[in-house]
This record gives C-alpha cells, structure tokens and sequence, in this order.
C-alpha cells in the first residue's frame, strides 16, 4: 500500500505539471481562466513527489513517508472538489469545452486522493510495530494547530462575506475557494494532530497546500477592500508553518527512536 501511495503521489506530480502547460478550457490554460490555482497546484505537485520518495525510502516508509503522503492528499482535495464542481457546473450550463489540461490535472487530483487513502493504511498497519509506541501530539502546539486552522477558515469566509457586500456575482464565482479553503484549513490540523508520531509531517504538505489556497484567494479579493482578510490568513499560515517546526522538535522521527 505504501509503495502504492508513494507511485501514485508522484504521478499526479507528472499529471499536474504536465496540466499546467495544457489547454484548460478554449484554448487557454488554467491561469486565464482560474488565475491563481497554478500556484497551488505547483506547490502540491512539489509536496506529493518528495512525500512518494520517502514512502518507498527504508527509513522514512513506515511513517514520515506516509505521513507527508497523507498531508499532500488532503492539500489536494482543495483541487480536487473546485475541478469537478467546475466540470458539474458547466456541464448543466452546456458550456463545458473543458481542454486537456483539465483533464490532466483532474487526474493529478484523483491521483493524490488516492494515495491519501493508502497513507492511513500503512500508518495504522505500523503503529504497533517500533519498540516505544507513538503517541498523539499533544499540548499547545497540537491545540494551536487546530486554533490556528480555524482562524484561517474564519478569515477566509470573512473575506467571502466581504466580497458578497461588494459583489454578489463575484463572491458567487469564487465561493468555492473560500468554502473549500475553510473546510480543508480545519481538517487539516484536525487530521494531523490526530496521527500518532509525526503529526508534524502531515500538517507540514498540508499547511504547503494551504498556503497554495492563498494565492486563488488572493486574486479574487485584489480589487476589493478584503485585503486585511488575506493579511490575517496569511499570518495563520505562516504560523502554522512554524507550529509544524516546533511540533517536529517534540517528536522526532519514529524510525529513529524505534
């Protein structure tokens, strides 16, 4: 299942960057058309290639490894839900004429879910195995992780509800980076706290894909006055980025204590 996950993660990398140079929709890529979400794909396509290595390295396969496949799965469930609602949306307008590119990076998306779903395997498959049996992290960091996600999620749908005052069509087509920015900014520490171990390497290539969630974000309030919004998610990003260091400190590497 690891070395499954791991051939998985890296082949979405490959579907992903192949994606982003395609024809997205009309002849344009994704960046005419959804500006932004290249900048987070790239970051998971960076994320899930390193995550696949480890999996399949000797000393970073039982854990680390499936850990930081776990964390770029549930970074990619962001790209995952916006391209098929893109696709269930255009189809009931009858104006899909969704390109290569789209396809190609639909298939990354699923490609990395899939992978996601074979991380916990391995985890729980291992978690009986070292000498000193993990545990749960625990204490402030844990507890600011899960704090600082549900800030990130607040900024953003106070971002939403600001652009909604200015423009309701405008918050209707950017909803979904908002809404789905917010669910995953909870899940994410939620899950990663929840790992025993290496909590720090789940919440590490998910905090990456959080931080591509900024960038789409961005974009959709530039020209409005949310900027304060943007400017409080990304604090919470970058101090989740610095949870994910002090968490690492607390619990090293479980190949190396077992």
């Amino acid at each position: 299942m690891g070395g499954f996950g791991g051939v998985a993660a890296i082949t979405g990398a490959v579907f992903g960057v192949v994606g982003l140079g395609l024809d997205y929709r009309y002849g344009e890529p994704l960046t005419y058309y959804r500006p932004g979400m290249e900048t987070y794909v790239g970051i998971v396509a960076a994320s899930a290639p390193l995550a696949g290595i480890l999996t399949h390295a000797p000393r970073t396969r039982a854990r680390t490894g499936p850990a930081l496949l776990l964390g770029a799965g549930l970074a990619a469930l962001f790209g995952l839900l916006r391209f098929l609602t893109e696709t269930i949306t255009l189809t009931q307008n009858g104006d899909a004429e969704l390109g290569t590119g789209f396809t190609f990076l639909l298939l990354a998306h699923i490609a990395w879910t899939i992978a996601a779903v074979c991380a916990p395997v391995v985890l729980r498959r291992n978690a009986a195995k070292p000498a000193k049996p993990a545990k749960r992290a625990g204490g402030w960091p844990a507890w600011a992780a899960v704090g600082l996600g549900v800030v990130l999620a607040a900024a953003w749908l106070i971002q939403l509800a600001e652009l909604a005052q200015h423009s309701d069509s405008e918050a209707g087509r950017a909803a979904a980076y908002f809404v789905l920015g917010a669910v995953l900014a909870v899940f994410v520490p939620v899950v990663a706290v929840a790992v025993p171990g290496v909590a720090w390497a789940v919440l590490a290539t998910g905090t990456a894909g959080l931080a591509g969630v900024l960038a789409p974000t961005f974009v959709a309030v530039v020209e409005h006055s949310t900027v304060a919004g943007q400017v409080i998610a990304s604090c919470a990003v970058l101090l989740l980025a610095v949870d994910v260091v002090v968490l690492a400190r607390r619990n090293q590497p479980i190949e190396g204590q077992a």
